[in-house]
């Protein structure tokens, strides 16, 4: 179902035709947008034989959105048959919660309240380690990912769904979106690029489902996941999941928002990594919050998700104890690929190597990432509170980050 691009509960009309950063501070803070493009080389996907009564391999490319036309091949986060990987060593396990406490410390001397949380994807001996109080803290942009979680699978992961009839700045895989992006930051806007939005303008082309996931992840756009959200109860398989005893209604009377909650209770961590309101929008509900190891949690449970083989018969399923579908989670992880905020935990790795989602305000800076080393991945989970006018710690967040990598044997592609 498509429909106008239209108002939230608030009534107030979201704007079009420009980028909504989550705070100023990350305006400032964002870096090149080639900074985190990704790797010119992209590792051929297994292709599995069909044989008898096998299903089908499912390529990549049919489980990823693009969030610009500009964008030719996007780092691959999850695997098909994951490697395992010894644990690190004890000595450096003590080596890196030697950094991570140093890292926190040396925050509080700033007044920079943080947790770091590292956990292990593909080691035998699991490695799960949180330094810092790990309190509750305003979520930022962090918890766009599961409302993009949520919207995929309301509509069974069809990402070609049209579901504004009209064209928007995200319409023909954002290229208003992301020629608006490089004027913004003040480059010249990539003649392709223009010419996709000018083209998509004129014609009215309409907006997809997996433009709203791209523009809501890769760029952060508050505008863009507000709409995902507003599309969420009109998905087909809405309201198909299994509520937790503590949901405020039954499946069918469920709000977006619940619906969000109900797909992470999956992981039982609903009260700690939580959806409640719009973005950039407080008054129009209850406060979006996390835990460094919530955020941690949750994408590890997303990779695990899109870990194995994918075919065209489990590509929609939710697997026993999985946070969501193949599909879902690998159209989430790709957005993630192609994040233009990179200053944070990225900040010093190589590209290709990593895959992130942030957030900020006035008062916080959170970053989560994958990142790819020698040793496997790992999930890096960064959550900090501070005073307005605060400095924010991402230039130690990068440091720290590649100093972590660096322990683990250096980084490794996605």
């Amino acid at each position: 179902m498509s429909r106008s691009a239209h108002t939230p509960a608030m009534g107030t009309l979201r704007p079009y035709g420009r980028i909504v950063a989550a705070s100023v501070t990350a305006a400032l803070l964002i870096g090149s947008a080639a900074a985190c493009a990704p790797a010119e080389e992209e590792p051929a996907a297994p292709v599995a034989e069909a044989t008898g009564e096998t299903s089908n391999p499912v390529p990549a490319e049919e489980t990823q959105v693009k969030a610009s036309s500009r964008d030719a091949k996007i780092p691959r986060v999850w695997n098909d048959d994951a490697e395992k990987f010894d644990a690190p060593s004890s000595a450096d396990l003590k080596e890196i919660d030697e950094l991570l406490s140093d890292s926190v410390n040396d925050a509080a001397a700033q007044g920079v309240t943080l947790t770091w949380c590292l956990r292990s994807l593909d080691t035998k001996k699991p490695v799960d380690e949180c330094v810092g109080d790990d309190e509750t803290t305003f979520a930022a942009s962090i918890p766009k990912l599961a409302a993009a979680v949520a919207a995929i699978e309301a509509y069974e992961g069809n990402l070609d769904e049209l579901v504004i009839d009209e064209y928007t700045p995200w319409s023909a895989g954002n290229a208003g979106l992301r020629a608006s992006y490089d004027e913004s930051m003040g480059e010249e806007a990539d003649d392709a690029v223009t010419s996709a939005a000018e083209a998509a303008q004129e014609d009215d082309e309409p907006t997809t489902l997996g433009d709203l996931v791209a523009a809501s992840i890769a760029y952060s756009d508050n505008d863009a996941v507000n709409e995902l959200i507003d599309v969420i109860p009109d998905g087909p398989a809405f309201g198909d999941v299994e509520a937790d005893a503590s949901s405020a209604s039954a499946a069918s009377d469920m709000t977006a928002f619940e619906y969000i909650d109900a797909i992470t209770a999956r992981l039982g961590i609903e009260e700690d990594f939580h959806v409640g309101a719009y973005f950039n929008q407080p008054e129009s509900g209850d406060w979006n919050h996390i835990t460094s190891s919530s955020a941690a949690e949750y994408l590890s449970a997303l990779v695990a998700a899109a870990d194995g083989e994918v075919t065209d018969e489990n590509l929609n399923e939710v697997a026993p104890d999985a946070l969501t579908t193949p599909k879902t989670a690998r159209a989430v992880l790709s957005a993630m690929a192609q994040q233009f905020r990179s200053t944070k935990i990225p900040g010093e790795l190589p590209t290709g190597t990593f895959a992130n989602k942030t957030g900020e305000t006035d008062t916080e800076s959170h970053d989560l990432a994958v990142v790819g080393t020698k040793s496997g991945r790992f999930v890096l989970s960064a959550v900090s509170s501070f005073f307005a006018g605060a400095n924010p710690p991402d230039e130690q967040l990068a440091e720290t980050a590649k100093e972590v990598v660096g322990v683990l044997g250096g980084s490794e592609r996605l």
